[in-house]
């Protein structure tokens, strides 16, 4: 006797509220904070509880999606490499499970293509909002202070002027944050066909592409170029369409972006002037090198890296006093926990990856769920913070398309398509 397929309910329009919230007001999580708790992870808890009353079916089989049993396994084996050190320390696993946990989440709210669509403009309303905001406060205020050519000083002076602004979050997370917000512009633009939504998203894409120079991140700006590449390139290089872009998007960074922008772009090894030292993310990458060669199998710990250890490394900055992670996600984890945990961290992803809608490029859907993907990976050669909030949301979007989306609802209903160079129809629903 057959046993018939688990189908979730739909999405309540509240519930896309609650999903489009954790989104949109993700950047602004250090800004409201009430007895230790940030803005997102009370949002994050909200959510959980709704799930948990509502639909604790559909929680539970998202528990045990492939993807969230692998990082069970990554967590439970960092957890044994942790005990295996002295002076013990399991914030950064326990923070870990709590972004698997927000990821569970997530996704048993994208359970049809009305979440996903609100994923997709919420990303889109996130980057755009931040592209504006820098643009008002953040372009006059840098163009008549930066005048420095030192990369030090440079940083120094960029660290100072963030510093007296409204939103409370890390310099380069925000450009992260603008350089998906740029990505998602792209793939809307470029998959939409009604002409009066692309002017808004034309709009849309040019203020994301300027105001991703103006936080001066060298992680952001690549990371933003790298998806425009990749998603003109799966749209078709010689399209009309695709050459505009690349057109307009070459305009912006010749005449638009004015030159302090790209003052601190560059990059190298040598000393700097002012302190004798590389600049900080040469220094970590040396620091890391070492200590990976060092301790290849084991690591040193996350307790020792934040204590002691680090405090005698090549990753206690002097200008800061204070320890700097690896810059780097995947090193991180080697210095933590050894080689044999970063190839499990690394196997999620490509089990991530696999659970991708191909091609690629064929439909809005996969061409999204690609672009997070993507900005996924990339940001993880950025940043040693490996339990970000927005890493459990681009797990959970992706999650809960393979999982509950993909099965139950037809493909062609899912995003543009085409078919001998004709747009298909799309009914009702789509994204």
């Amino acid at each position: 006797m057959k046993t018939r397929s688990f189908k979730p309910p739909k999405t309540s329009r509240l519930e896309r509220w609650l999903l489009a919230s954790v989104i949109v007001l993700l950047p602004l999580e250090r800004n409201f904070v009430v007895a230790g708790f940030s803005l997102s992870y009370i949002l994050f808890g909200v959510i959980f509880a709704f799930a948990l009353v509502r639909h604790p079916k559909t929680l539970l089989r998202t528990a045990f999606h492939p993807v969230f049993l692998i990082a069970y396994v990554f967590l439970l084996y960092s957890a044994l490499m942790e005990n295996m050190h002295l002076n013990s320390d399991y914030e950064v696993v326990n923070r870990t499970a709590q972004m698997v946990a927000g990821a569970v989440i997530i996704a048993s709210y994208c359970r049809d293509p009305k979440a996903l669509r609100t994923t997709m403009y919420s990303f889109l309303v996130m980057g755009g909002g931040l592209a504006i905001y820098l643009l008002l406060t953040i372009f006059g205020v840098l163009s008549v202070t930066l005048g420095a050519e030192d990369m030090e000083t440079l940083s120094y002076i960029r660290k100072t002027i963030y510093q007296d602004q409204f939103l409370e979050a890390n310099i380069n997370t925000i450009a992260s944050h603008v350089a998906l917000g740029t990505g998602v512009a792209l793939v809307l633009l470029t998959t939409s066909k009604k002409m009066s939504r692309r002017v808004g998203l034309i709009a849309t894409f040019l203020i994301c592409a300027t105001g991703i120079f103006m936080p001066m991140s060298r992680s952001g700006i690549f990371i933003a170029m790298v998806l425009c590449v990749l998603i003109m390139f799966l749209r078709g290089v010689f399209k009309l369409r695709t050459l505009v872009v690349g057109l307009a998007l070459a305009f912006i960074i010749l005449f638009v972006v004015p030159e302090f922008a790209f003052s601190r772009l560059s990059f190298s090894f040598e000393p700097s002037k002012s302190t004798g030292q590389p600049e900080g993310r040469a220094q970590v990458i040396l620091a890391s090198i070492d200590a990976i060669s060092e301790e290849p199998l084991l690591g040193v710990g996350a307790g020792n890296f934040w204590g002691q250890w680090g405090l005698w490394s090549g990753f206690y900055a002097l200008r800061s006093r204070s320890i700097i992670g690896a810059h780097n996600a995947f090193f991180q984890i080697i210095i933590y926990w050894g080689l044999v945990s970063c190839l499990i961290w690394m196997f999620m992803y490509w089990s991530v990856y696999k659970r991708l809608p191909q091609p690629f490029g064929n439909d809005r859907a996969s061409l999204f769920l690609f672009t997070l993907f993507m900005w996924l990976s990339l940001l993880s050669l950025f940043t040693h913070n490996i339990y970000k909030k927005s890493f459990a949301l681009i797990l959970g979007v992706i999650v809960g398309f393979d999982l509950w989306i993909r099965p139950h609802f037809p493909q062609h209903i899912l995003g543009y398509q085409e078919r001998n160079g004709r747009a298909l129809p799309q009914p009702r629903g789509e994204i």
